[in-house]
């Protein structure tokens, strides 16, 4: 009877594996059952969100807002706006390039040229 006892031990071993696959099995399945539910939520929401934007683009195209600001009417006065900005800067640039600036790098320098470690030639 005693000699029995290691036969009987391998008997069970296979049944331990199977027990514990079998958890596996149904853990696993329960695992899928909650990811089906998961996705069954997520289409609904696809469907749902894909028929919001639908019904969004489908107004755009067939209302007219009479107080929405025209686009092409602002943007033509910015770029007036800039242009005449542009004009002036450019007319300012101008009237400086005509003023005589070689008188005032002509003049002679106050500060003797020793200062400045520089030999007079």
């Amino acid at each position: 009877m005693v000699q029995d006892i290691p036969d009987i031990i391998e008997q069970m071993a296979p049944l331990e594996t199977q027990t514990r696959l079998t958890t596996a099995m149904s853990s696993l399945a329960a695992s899928m059952g909650d990811l089906a539910t998961v996705n069954g939520s997520l289409e609904r929401f696809n469907e749902s969100m894909s028929a919001l934007l639908y019904g969004l683009r489908l107004n755009a195209y067939s209302v007219t807002f009479q107080e929405s600001p025209d686009l092409f009417d602002e943007t033509a006065k910015i770029n007036t706006n800039l242009r005449r900005e542009i004009d002036a800067l450019k007319a300012e640039v101008n009237a400086l390039r005509q003023e005589t600036v070689q008188p005032r790098y002509a003049q002679r320098s106050r500060i003797p040229a020793r200062q400045y470690g520089v030999r007079k030639v």
